[in-house]
């Protein structure tokens, strides 16, 4: 009997697809840009269903300079000397390849856009409009009027467009209200470092949130910190302003509708740090710095797997086995890691699929270990080798045939390998997904569809903590691309760490939470609505990096039949091979 999730009320149906695109104003201080902000205006340029109908200017008159305004600067914020020289220690100590802050002139692209310069009325640190340039910007209709210039907007300012004022607030508003942006999660030791997309209201610390987005925290670098999450959040404007087109407001609010019914905000308005806070602050971030260059001196981290053989195989023949301290661990040599562990029991035998990792050739491939009949492990050999990284070989039984796909991103596509002569030899059988960089795609049948889900990056610069959900009706394709991808941006349970399973007739999907560390710990996700319109998951359980002795991370877990099979990173002591 196929077993199905739970289902919630069906969200209202599709607009027309013919409907005229979104009509969205941008607001900027000025037509060059930092490179993330130029990022997100040119996808918005390229999407068809919006329409960038006009440019807002901020026509502010630049503050007068005296004589000596940079002695005078420096004077008026000497209680802030040390925070600046923070910024350009960090600014040379950690330099970026692709500088979010980079400035990108936007005059071309925008060139034949109409352009309303505007004159805010100022206060100390709010923007009002005129009502002549309020009326002016109505007339061009926009349905979103998109901020990334002028100060707080206050009063008509909110009402120029048919949907609001929509603004980025780089910092998770339930627990960072303030800035500097990215400095305190740092500073503080924040595992996740949050993002969202906001509705302005007259009330500063209250819009109504759209999206909201989690990446991992860099502990080392505000900088760096930074680059990953301004990257990140580059492409939710589109995403959302296109939902908005497929949906309407009614259903886009309703499902965006993100804050909690009622938070205390219980931390206090961030700014940045006087010098009497920043001088301790450096010296923390000094120390966890030096303490993790001493650590990897003198040690290395390591992944490695560990299995074991039920007496009984369960009811569902995915669902694991959760006694991992009765786990047997194989160990790798010191040049070389093993990870991603795959369970295959076929033909009355057990198999271990996995990623083989040599330090010296920089480059994964797929290998095999089998397990006798008194449960001892045979191998590894290595059975499927590109000349690009191979890694998380996900398997599958169809109509009789063994099929891989093992994590394929270096090439640009999702690839399905077919077994020529199970289990060691291996040929490229379709694309199932082309032209993305997707990573640990992970394939399962739930109801009447196959859904195939992975972690998807679309820039070089990007992390990989968003899900995307494809779904076919065979497992061999050809996918569709949910609606609403990525379903999920959170660093601490979008990207999937094995086979989903069942259990007592729900589904269950096993997530990485990377916040702490790369692959840290896996969280159980019970699936609770999956079709073509929505997916929704919740929290149910964890599987902590505790299972056994110097355990760092655990980040993926499989079964079939009586096998599982699961990972973990350790530190051994030495240097890596």
């Amino acid at each position: 009997m196929r077993q199905t999730a739970r289902t919630v009320a069906r969200a209202p149906e599709m607009l027309d697809a013919t409907a005229p695109p979104i009509r969205v104003a941008l607001l900027l201080d000025d037509l060059v840009q930092p490179a993330w902000a130029a990022r997100a205006i040119s996808e918005l340029l390229e999407s068809a269903l919006i329409d960038v109908a006009l440019v807002v200017l901020n026509d502010a008159p630049a503050p007068a300079r005296a004589r000596f305004h940079r002695v005078r600067s420096w004077i008026r914020n000497r209680n802030f000397l040390a925070y600046a020289l923070y910024q350009r220690f960090d600014r040379w100590r950690f330099k970026l390849p692709n500088d979010p802050f980079a400035d990108v002139d936007m005059t071309a692209v925008l060139g034949n856009i109409p352009i309303r310069r505007v004159r805010p009325r100022m206060t100390k640190h709010c923007d009002y409009f005129e009502p002549a340039d309020v009326d002016a910007i109505h007339e061009f209709d926009v349905d979103v009027a998109a901020r990334f210039g002028f100060r707080i907007l206050k009063g008509d300012a909110l009402a120029i467009a048919k949907h609001g004022v929509w603004s980025y607030h780089h910092g998770d508003n339930l627990v960072n209200r303030g800035g500097p942006a990215g400095f305190w999660e740092v500073m503080e030791g924040a595992k996740v470092t949050g993002c969202v997309l906001q509705r302005l209201t007259e009330s500063l610390d209250d819009g109504v949130v759209l999206y909201r987005a989690f990446s991992a925290t860099n502990q080392f670098s505000v900088r760096k910190n930074q680059s990953g999450y301004f990257w990140s959040s580059a492409p939710i404007l589109r995403r959302v302003l296109e939902q908005l087109h497929r949906d309407g407001p009614e259903v886009v609010f309703e499902r965006n509708r993100v804050n909690p019914g009622w938070h205390g905000y219980s931390n206090r308005l961030y700014v940045a740090p006087t010098n009497r806070e920043m001088i301790p602050l450096f010296a923390r971030v000094l120390r966890r710095y030096v303490g993790e260059k001493l650590r990897a001196m003198t040690s290395f981290d390591q992944w490695f797997i560990a299995y074991r053989l039920r007496s009984e195989a369960p009811d569902d023949r995915f669902r694991p086995d959760s006694n991992y301290y009765r786990f047997l661990k194989l160990i790798p040599p010191p040049d070389r890691f093993w990870a991603d562990p795959f369970a295959v029991s076929a033909n009355g035998r057990h198999y271990i699929f996995l990623e083989e990792f040599v330090f010296k050739t920089d480059r994964g491939r797929i290998s095999l270990f089998e397990i006798d009949s008194n449960g001892v492990a045979q191998g590894p050999v290595p059975v499927l080798e590109r000349d690009y990284h191979l890694s998380y070989p996900f398997m599958f039984e169809w109509d009789g045939q063994q099929y891989m796909v093992p994590e394929t991103h270096a090439s640009g596509q999702i690839e399905l390998f077919r077994a020529a002569n199970f289990p060691r030899e291996w040929t490229l059988d379709r694309i199932l997904v082309p032209n993305v960089r997707a990573v640990d795609a992970t394939i399962a049948q739930i109801g009447e569809r196959w859904w195939l889900f992975a972690s998807v990056s679309p820039h070089a610069e990007t992390e990989w903590d968003d899900l995307h959900i494809y779904y076919a009706d065979s497992p061999l394709g050809p996918w569709t691309p949910h609606r609403r991808n990525p379903v999920k941006s959170d660093v601490r349970s979008a990207r999937p760490a094995g086979r989903v399973f069942s259990a007592n007739g729900q589904y269950f999907r096993p997530a990485q939470n990377s916040a702490e560390r790369y692959g840290h710990s896996i969280v159980i996700n019970e699936i609770v609505r999956i079709d073509p319109d929505e997916f929704v998951e919740v929290e149910v359980s964890r599987i902590s990096p505790n299972w056994t002795d110097r355990l760092l991370a655990t980040h993926t877990i499989n079964a079939d039949g009586r096998l599982t099979v699961i990972d973990g990173q350790m530190s051994r002591r030495g240097r890596q091979r």
